[in-house]
C-alpha cells in the first residue's frame, strides 16, 4: 500500500522524511521550480516511475491529504520558502500540541471536545520537501487577493442579497445563503457539486483525508 502526502506538485511520498536539503533561496526562480528541485533531490536513486500498459503514469494506490504544511505561508516564515530541519520539527511539535483534542479543560471547554484525538486525521509531518506552504506560486506562498473586478462582483452579489432580504426573511445564521427562489440560488456545496476539501483544489482537512486511485 502506498501512502503519499499530497503536498504540492507531486511531492514524492516514497522519499524518506529525513531530508537533508538546506533551505533554498527562491530569489531568481519561481516557487514551483524550487519545490520541484527539492522533490527531485528526495527521489530514490535509479527509480523508474511506474506506468500503465498504455504508457501513462501509473498513479494507482492509496493517498492521504493528512499533512501539517499550512496552505499559506505563516507570517513568521515570510521570505522563507523552506523549513530548516530544526524549524520543521519545532513546527510539527507546536501544531500537534495545539490540535491535541485529548487535552482536558474545565466546564464547557471540556464538554465541548466531543471528539478526542483518535477521531482527527490532521497528519503528523510537514511535506517531505519541507516547503513552508502548499501554495508555491506566487513564490510568497500566499493566495493572491481578489482582483478589482472580482471585488465588484462580490459587492454586487452582497447588495442583491441585501435587497432580497428586505422583502423576505433571512435567518441571521443563514445570511448569504437564503433566500432561494430555486436550486440555482443554493450554493455549489449545498447542491453537492463542490466541496472545499475535495477540489479543486484537493486540500487537507480534519479527517476523511484518505483517497484511492485506480484504473478500470
Amino acid at each position: 500500500m502506498n501512502r503519499r502526502f499530497l503536498a504540492s506538485l507531486g511531492t514524492l511520498a516514497t522519499a524518506p522524511l529525513i531530508a537533508v536539503i538546506l533551505p533554498i533561496q527562491a530569489a531568481g526562480q519561481s516557487g514551483v521550480a524550487a519545490v520541484e528541485k527539492a522533490a527531485a533531490a528526495l527521489a530514490p536513486k535509479n527509480w523508474t516511475p511506474p506506468r500503465t500498459p498504455d504508457g501513462q503514469p501509473d498513479i494507482q494506490g492509496l493517498f492521504t491529504n493528512g499533512i501539517l504544511t499550512p496552505l499559506e505561508r505563516p507570517d513568521n516564515f515570510t521570505g522563507k520558502p523552506f523549513f530548516t530541519p530544526e524549524a520543521a520539527a519545532a513546527f510539527e511539535k507546536q501544531v500537534i500540541q495545539q490540535r491535541n483534542a485529548d487535552r482536558r479543560g474545565t466546564g464547557e471547554a471540556d464538554v465541548g471536545r466531543a471528539y478526542n484525538d483518535a477521531w482527527w486525521d490532521w497528519g503528523t509531518k510537514v511535506a517531505s520537501t519541507r516547503q513552508t506552504s502548499l501554495v508555491v506560486d506566487p513564490p510568497d506562498g500566499r493566495i493572491p487577493p481578489y482582483t478589482p473586478e472580482a471585488k465588484k462582483r462580490i459587492a454586487a452579489e452582497a447588495e442583491a442579497l441585501k435587497e432580497r432580504c428586505e422583502h423576505t426573511v433571512c435567518p441571521p445564521a443563514l445570511v448569504g445563503v437564503l433566500p432561494a427562489d430555486g436550486p440555482e440560488d443554493r450554493s455549489y456545496m449545498e447542491r453537492c457539486m463542490w466541496w472545499s476539501t475535495v477540489g479543486p483544489p484537493m486540500l487537507p482537512t480534519a479527517y476523511n483525508n484518505m483517497m484511492s486511485a485506480s484504473f478500470h
